[in-house]
């Protein structure tokens, strides 16, 4: 991931891709150096509660959780929830998790560059389904905003999702990262797929405030989980191959491994670079811009295990940077780049 400078915030509508406006900094802000802290998930969460037991603010992200997966098509039971919450050990302010049974977070990380007038703050998130590669099947036939379509010889091992919310500097709200994946398998083989999405939506600035907040970086990647690297024997085919054109722009693609495959809905992105790795077994997204509200992305590959009876399991990183411009067009400017999950 590369840090770029921000000009005046970029309006767009995801929708329909419409861009209302772009322009020039006049100016940007020195930048104070990043810094960056990265601290386990049970340090910053304490231990996890079920709804039950949960404070009231905590009960209220787990409810919008279960809301938020039944608006996609999932029932979700609030009751079966983990939530934990914490302290940003930079900005001090509210970060919260919400997840599915063993997919948990492992390890967050922030970074914050100042300048005299605006800030940048990036945020990420190492998820995991433990070591034995646990089952979690959705309630319902589809599984959420992008989890497969149809699929042929091939059945969903396991899936799960987990929200995590940060609150922003400049405003009373908060943004979220909603990670999710799907592990689908072929009966009797080695035969592998995973299907991994997420969406990072960032605060809203008030009426009265000014700043225009952007996205600027979304990545997501997955690997085989350190200590876990001998399960996964290869890497096969992956979708997306490349970037695309808008990210409003949604293709279902086909994944396939034999005489298996998913049909998946992806979405085809600009300024995106798929980052496969056959080496490590890994793929990557890091899509590199400017957008306001919402960044959607998505991928899928094909991978062989190392037997037939040993379960592939995945470790899940998101991270995201948020910049903020102000009406005088003036931006920060940071060197935030190249950070790593726990179990990278």
């Amino acid at each position: 991931m590369r840090r770029k400078t921000t000009g005046v915030a970029l309006v767009v509508v995801l929708a329909s891709g419409v861009v209302f406006g772009t322009g020039a900094a006049a100016s940007a802000a020195p930048a104070s150096k990043p810094t960056v802290v990265t601290i386990s998930a049970s340090e910053l969460l304490g231990t996890p509660k079920r709804f039950q037991g949960a404070a009231a603010a905590d009960q209220a992200d787990a409810k919008a959780f279960a809301l938020g997966q039944a608006r996609q098509g999932r029932a979700v039971d609030a009751a079966r929830l983990w939530i934990g919450s914490g302290t940003d050990p930079l900005t001090h302010g509210r970060v919260s998790a919400v997840w599915e049974g063993s997919y948990k977070p492992r390890e967050f990380r922030f970074a914050a560059s100042h300048g005299a007038v605006s800030n940048a703050d990036g945020f990420g998130v190492a998820m995991a389904d433990d070591a034995d590669g646990v089952r979690i099947n959705s309630a319902t036939a589809g599984f959420g905003f992008m989890g497969a379509v149809s699929w042929t010889n091939m059945y969903r091992y396991a899936g799960a999702c987990s929200t995590a919310t940060f609150d922003a500097w400049y405003s009373g709200t908060n943004h979220s990262l909603t990670t999710c994946f799907e592990k689908w398998a072929r009966s009797g083989t080695d035969n592998w797929i995973y299907n991994r999405w997420a969406l990072f939506t960032q605060a809203q600035q008030q009426w009265w405030e000014t700043f225009w907040p952007t996205i600027d970086d979304f990545t997501i990647r997955s690997r085989p989980w350190k200590g876990l690297e001998s399960r996964v024997w290869q890497l096969g085919a992956w979708q997306p191959a490349s970037g695309g054109s808008t990210c409003s722009d949604i293709a279902n693609v086909d994944v396939s491994i034999g005489a298996a495959k998913i049909t998946v809905p992806i979405h085809r992105c600009e300024s995106l670079t798929a980052l496969p790795d056959a080496n490590q077994h890994s793929m990557g997204l890091d899509w590199n811009g400017s957008t306001t509200d919402q960044r959607y992305l998505d991928m899928a590959f094909a991978l062989r295990a190392a037997n037939t009876v040993v379960v592939p399991v995945y470790a899940d990183y998101s991270w995201a940077i948020v910049n903020s411009c102000t009406t005088l067009h003036i931006c920060n400017i940071d060197e935030v780049a190249n950070l790593k999950d726990a179990g990278w």
